[in-house]
């Protein structure tokens, strides 16, 4: 891990770490709230879907994350490939936190929502 998603994690956890969420009203995906809160200098919000993930010859992982007009295809590291995997094959959005736009080598957290697509 390289000194700005250290830094970039750091940010995120402080901000996660403050959190409240009611339990009496269940979230569908992260609230409009939550989602600004861990936007910071460091980091970016994106909501979303999987469009298509796989396993590349050379023992990689390709995945394409979509959200309404735009996506982004690429390699993913293998812990955010399995709950992308997760999501593609239960139809869920995901919450991607990461250092810029949603590529493999920018994600901090990959988190599968009970908001189906």
């Amino acid at each position: 891990m390289n000194k700005k998603h250290t830094k970039a994690l750091k940010t995120l956890s402080a901000v996660l770490d403050g959190v409240k969420v009611k339990a009496a009203k269940p979230l569908i995906g992260p609230s409009a709230d939550l989602q600004k809160a861990v936007t910071t200098q460091t980091t970016t919000s994106y909501l979303g879907w999987i469009n298509h993930a796989g396993r590349v010859v050379d023992g990689t992982y390709q995945v394409q994350f979509d959200m309404p007009g735009t996506g982004w295809s690429s390699r993913w590291p293998q812990w955010a490939y399995e709950p992308a995997l997760a999501a593609l094959v239960n139809r869920k959005r995901v919450w991607l936190i990461t250092t810029g736009e949603p590529f493999g080598p920018n994600l901090l957290q990959v988190l599968v929502t009970n908001q189906d697509v």
